[in-house]
């Protein structure tokens, strides 16, 4: 607030306050039409370098940001405790993270995680201008009627949707090309396997939120064909009864074509001791590269920066100090994200400190 004060006996409060909200209203109308109108493409223009996760919802997302985007991988995370850069990239705060919430302001992120504690948390957020998510956007926070009401899908998904939405025509293969004859494995029971979309949307207790949020990113869309091909793969195509079977199917597909450490794709580790990027890892990537008929072009040589990961039960009086500092007992947090609502029994807050 402006408090008064008086130069030479004249009061001139009013007149600081007029000449500060003209300026606040001229570097307003210079750059708020800029960040408005922000596009995907507009911002991979700026900060064309991407780190991606290593599941299958980080990949896919990073295949379509490099075919419709250009963007070029700069490092992978495992959601954990590492980043790995390539060559060239100095710092684990100069890409942009994909699947991955960092919640330094100066660094871009594309997520889909719950990450705001509350509503000043939120604010803080949406004001630094930084994070594109779709918790964000229907302003989903860390409490319990927001958390049964949160985005319950991948990140490639809100991508493609945004994409379209800013009028980037997507398009992939037919969702049922069979990728694996033995497992009978679609291409959309692998697109739909990112964070457990096909589960959550046919066989949950949140069938509901799906259905409301399927319909939010078909508006976002404008109503793409792309979509709406997920929408009627999910809902005409593939019988609830399935999906568990399907599930269980695209884990063994990971697990025995891949080696990788996770039921959806994810690997614990990227690099062999000479941070070379490991074969099987190359294959994994380059295999959903294929099926989607977008390719994606890599380095092999990547060096990791390991830091110490935590999963604990969020504590309540730990909220002003992550609000106000974004630390936790004094420690700055690097990424995080709340993976379980606020009533669960199990610890549901996953979060990396000390990265170097």
């Amino acid at each position: 607030m402006l408090h008064f004060f008086v130069i030479n006996g004249t009061n001139v409060n009013k007149k600081v306050t007029r000449a500060f909200f003209f300026l606040f209203v001229a570097v307003f109308c210079i750059f708020a039409p800029y960040y408005s109108a922000m596009t995907l493409r507009d911002l991979f223009i700026a900060h064309p370098d991407i780190i991606i996760n290593t599941d299958i919802d980080g990949i896919l997302s990073g295949v379509v940001l490099s075919h419709y985007c250009g963007c070029k991988v700069a490092g992978f995370s495992n959601s954990k405790d590492t980043v790995w850069l390539r060559d060239g990239i100095n710092s684990v705060y100069d890409p942009v993270y994909i699947d991955m919430f960092v919640p330094r302001p100066d660094v871009w992120c594309i997520d889909q995680h719950i990450v705001s504690v509350n509503g000043r948390h939120h604010d803080h957020f949406v004001a630094a201008g930084t994070k594109l998510s779709p918790q964000l956007e229907r302003h989903r926070v860390f409490e319990r009627n927001d958390y049964k009401c949160k985005y319950p899908f991948g990140a490639v998904h809100y991508i493609i949707a945004k994409l379209e939405g800013e009028g980037v025509k997507v398009d992939f293969p037919d969702l049922h090309t069979i990728v694996d004859t033995r497992l009978n494995i679609r291409l959309g029971d692998l697109l739909l396997r990112a964070d457990d979309a096909m589960k959550t949307s046919l066989n949950s207790n949140y069938m509901d939120n799906a259905k409301d949020w399927w319909k939010w990113l078909w508006a976002l869309s404008n109503h793409a064909s792309s979509v709406r091909r997920m929408i009627d793969f999910l809902y005409k195509d593939t019988p609830a009864t399935k999906v568990n079977a399907i599930k269980a199917n695209t884990k063994v597909y990971f697990f025995s074509h891949f080696g990788s450490s996770s039921g959806d794709g994810g690997f614990e580790g990227v690099t062999d001791s000479e941070n070379i990027i490991l074969p099987n890892v190359v294959g994994y990537i380059n295999e959903m590269a294929r099926i989607m008929g977008m390719p994606l072009v890599f380095e092999r040589h990547y060096v990791s920066h390991v830091g110490q990961y935590k999963r604990v039960s969020w504590d309540r009086r730990w909220e002003n100090e992550f609000v106000d500092r974004g630390t936790i007992h004094g420690e700055a947090v690097f990424s995080y994200a709340f993976v379980y609502g606020p009533d669960a029994t199990s610890p549901n807050f996953s979060y990396t400190v000390n990265m170097p």
